[in-house]
């Protein structure tokens, strides 16, 4: 056998490659998931909001009436 010379650091193997890149992808999965999970916060408080507007406003114009 012959021995193998150490590899330099700019050195990456196909093995290193691939995992670097499923890791990658991985991320940038989870920052979709957190962008996405971020717009159904927002959608939902604006949902509220306007439901609380209008809650506020038919009581007060029940109590004119």
């Amino acid at each position: 056998m012959t021995p193998q010379r150490p590899k330099r650091p700019s050195e990456k193997t196909a093995q290193d490659l691939a995992q670097e890149a499923g890791f990658q992808l991985l991320v940038g999965q989870m920052r979709q998931a957190r962008a996405a999970q971020a717009r159904f916060a927002g959608r939902m408080a604006a949902v509220f909001t306007g439901a609380g507007i209008a809650a506020v406003y038919l009581f007060v114009s029940s109590l004119s009436k």
